[in-house]
Order: structure tokens, then C-alpha cells, then sequence
């Protein structure tokens, strides 16, 4: 298992702070790998691609009908 993490902060007044963050995996697919017999040349010696993801954000919520939320 990768580790993850993740947090978020409730202040009053219905304002949110979050944050997250993981290591992710991607397995090369089938078509990467061996290709398809056709125009695509596969390549068996592909390894997993690995990165570090982060995220983070705000969200404002003003009564019942609007709310405004920033993340990136």
C-alpha cells in the first residue's frame, strides 16, 4: 500500500481548509508494452511510473445557496 495523507481544517462560519497528498503508481498497459501488432511497437522492458501528488484548497460557504471553492 502507498502511503497517503490527508487533512482538513473546519473554521467557523463555513470556511474549510484541505489539503492532500500521495505517492501514486501507473502499471504500463498492454498496448504500451507489446504494442499492437500493427502501428504500435510495444516495449516490454517498461517499468510502473511512480510520482509524489499533492493537492490543496478553500472553501467558502455562505448560507444555504452559495458556496465558493479554490483548489489546485
Amino acid at each position: 500500500m502507498l502511503p497517503r495523507a490527508g487533512l482538513r481544517l473546519d473554521f467557523a462560519r463555513g470556511a474549510v481548509v484541505k489539503a492532500n497528498g500521495a505517492r501514486t503508481v501507473r502499471p504500463p498497459d498492454l498496448i504500451e508494452l507489446f504494442g499492437d501488432r500493427g502501428v504500435f511497437i510495444g516495449n516490454p522492458g517498461l517499468r510502473p511510473e511512480s510520482a509524489w501528488v499533492a493537492d490543496a484548497g478553500v472553501r467558502v460557504e455562505r448560507g444555504e445557496a452559495l458556496a465558493i471553492e479554490v483548489d489546485g
